[in-house]
């Protein structure tokens, strides 16, 4: 399952993934979906477990829709177009399990965007949880003047200036050992590369996304 998030066009965020890294020597990415609820893998950043709402609203809260991604479902925040500028739903850890403890990795997060200057899907990632402030934000390039000058302008005329701009094009299937959806429709998977990440005594590694206010 995927993220997504809506934010004057939409904004999106995906599932936590991983690949071996060997410092240097990347193997195919191993892509984890992340799934919510009492055994689910993604969590309450601040502790505790987290379930998605079933109702696009403007509670504060990720809600859970079908019908897009992988899965055929996605998480989104501020889903609702009647009800922006909208909500700041929970930061949230994707712990992907089974690795090689000691082991280094690289760590991605994916999310989900059209590949047009009238649509800008935006979300935040990092492999570290700050006590204050944001994770980076990440925006796929798309290619026109406006992305390529370094900044992304919205529909709206909202200017907006992420943290990192997601590498052009999108990823494709042969990058996955276990390959996902990468495009559907006008959307595209784009790759938000989070750093080298060392798997725990437990074999375990995790990556926090939160949405983009």
């Amino acid at each position: 399952m995927s993220f997504r998030q809506k934010w004057s066009s939409f904004l999106a965020v995906a599932a936590a993934a991983l690949c071996t890294a060997n410092y240097g020597f990347a193997s195919a990415i191993t892509y984890i979906d992340a799934t919510d609820g009492a055994g689910g893998n993604t969590a309450l950043a601040a502790g505790g477990t987290w379930t998605a709402a079933s109702v696009r609203d403007t509670d504060g809260h990720w809600a859970k829709r079908t019908g897009l991604a992988n899965g055929s479902t996605v998480f989104e925040s501020n889903g609702n177009a009647s009800a922006l500028p909208g909500e700041d739903a929970e930061r949230l850890v994707t712990t992907i399990s089974g690795l090689t403890p000691g082991q280094a990795y690289n760590l991605y997060a994916f999310f989900w965007s059209p590949n047009d200057n009238a649509q800008q899907w935006m979300f935040r990632a990092g492999k570290t949880n700050p006590a204050s402030g944001d994770l980076p934000s990440y925006s796929r390039a798309y290619n026109d003047a406006v992305n390529n000058a370094g900044g992304v302008v919205l529909a709206t005329n909202v200017p907006i200036t992420p943290d990192f701009v997601a590498p052009f094009p999108a990823p494709t299937a042969a990058d996955f050992t276990n390959a996902p959806l990468v495009t559907e429709s006008n959307r595209f998977l784009w790759t938000a590369s989070v750093g080298v990440g060392i798997a725990d005594g437990s074999g375990m590694a995790k990556v926090y996304v939160d949405d983009y206010v």
